[in-house]
């Protein structure tokens, strides 16, 4: 993920990484825990925030009283991005072995269609791509990669953070990131992707506590 995909948690990330773990550089769990602590009174009460809500002030300054966080959802549906797509169209070219690509999986759709320009329908209930040339329905095929049942919401971000995907969209589906709702709900995020990157280089250490940071909730960059 780059930092202008998700400019909220990619700006937080670069903080933490530069003004805390490549100055104390912490070699176990105990280390992190404790410069951690220390990092987050500097950064929350006496380093200069440069966010627009901060104007230069640190954040427990400029916001001495915070609105209540909103609660995380205890699972959620990582296939819930076919319902927003449902019936999206998608052109694709058929290769000369008959295939198509899609998110970078294959396809097989038909060697006598090598060459020509298909369209791929996504249907949302039947959980497959429906395939026409022009007006002419081809076939169906089912769409790989979907995991097909709720997944508990921190170990998604768990698996995110070890994969690199964190959340990563389809290549069919739309590439526009739309900002969180609130700084409350990107400060939830920052804080459980922060536990996740962490986790997947200390995963034999069990839970780690929650970090207060808000570089995330307050940067405009």
């Amino acid at each position: 993920m780059t930092a202008w995909s998700n400019c909220y948690v990619e700006r937080y990330n670069k903080t933490y990484k530069k003004e805390c773990l490549e100055i104390f550089h912490p070699t176990t769990l105990d280390e992190i825990h404790t410069i951690t602590e220390v990092f987050q009174q500097h950064y929350n009460q006496e380093r200069p925030h440069q966010g627009r809500s901060c104007r230069n002030h640190p954040p427990e300054m400029a916001h001495p009283v915070l609105p209540t966080r909103p609660a995380l959802p205890t699972t959620v549906d990582p296939d819930q991005w076919l319902q927003t797509l449902d019936g999206r169209r998608s052109p694709r070219l058929v290769k000369k072995d008959g295939r198509i690509q899609v998110d970078g999986s294959s396809y097989y759709i038909k060697a006598s269609l090598a060459g020509q320009h298909i369209m791929l329908h996504l249907n949302a209930s039947t959980r497959h791509f429906d395939v026409f040339l022009g007006e002419q329905f081809v076939k169906s095929v089912p769409i790989k990669g979907l995991l097909g049942e709720p997944m508990p919401s921190f170990s998604l971000h768990r698996s995110d953070a070890r994969t690199g995907s964190f959340g990563r969209t389809p290549t069919l589906a739309p590439t526009t990131t739309s900002a969180p709702a609130s700084w409350a709900e990107c400060l939830s995020i920052n804080v459980l992707r922060c536990i996740g990157r962490l986790h997947a280089c200390f995963p034999d250490k069990g839970e780690f506590s929650s970090l207060l940071l808000f570089e995330g909730c307050f940067s405009s960059w």
